[in-house]
């Protein structure tokens, strides 16, 4: 296997995922925040994760799970936090839980749009 078919296996791990797993750690590092409102900010992130599922997969017991881009729901949150002038080093934490670089090239996927970093 060569580096750059490590380097996409990986990215595809990272890729898919649980999104259950990373909002349940994110909303974990929002309730340590002061000043944030962790609602306005895990449903923003949820409604993301809605529009721009890529799949989704069934435990056992029949409940589903959404599956994003995590590279584009890290831009996605880096966006937010921007637009709600949280400080960068404060979302750093919450950024971190997503292990990936934030967008592709400068830009993310949302929904049907292309949106610049």
């Amino acid at each position: 296997m060569t580096n750059k078919s490590k380097s996409t296996a990986n990215e595809t791990k990272s890729i898919d995922a649980s999104m259950d797993a990373v909002l349940s750690k994110i909303s974990s590092q929002l309730s340590k925040i002061k000043g944030i409102s962790p609602f306005l900010v895990m449903n923003e992130m949820a409604d993301f994760i809605k529009r721009n599922s890529l799949a989704i997969t069934r435990n056992k017991t029949g409940k589903a799970t959404l599956h994003c881009c995590c590279k584009c729901l890290k831009a996605h949150m880096e966006k937010i936090a921007s637009q709600l002038s949280i400080d960068k080093n404060v979302i750093k934490p919450l950024c971190s839980v997503l292990n990936c670089q934030a967008g592709h090239n400068g830009y993310y996927v949302d929904s049907d749009r292309i949106v610049k970093l």
